[in-house]
């Protein structure tokens, strides 16, 4: 995730929008399609498709995952 950037996903509502990202005026609409999200960086709201997994399905990779320290 970038500085200064926010991920919103599974449908928020527009006080979560209103909260969040006040400076956005024009609020995307949300989709019912899982995995459908906005990132707002700035004065922009850019719809974004993400991974949607079960919590099982994300565990191994989440116990496989490499840290930026090791990467290095």
């Amino acid at each position: 995730m970038t500085k200064g950037q926010v991920n919103l996903a599974q449908t928020p509502t527009t006080q979560t929008w209103t909260h969040l990202a006040p400076h956005i005026t024009d609020i995307p609409k949300t989709s019912p399609h899982p995995g459908r999200a906005h990132a707002v960086q700035g004065t922009d709201a850019r719809p974004l498709q993400v991974l949607y997994l079960t919590h099982t399905e994300a565990a191994p990779q989440a116990a496989n995952a490499v840290t930026a320290a090791e990467a290095s």
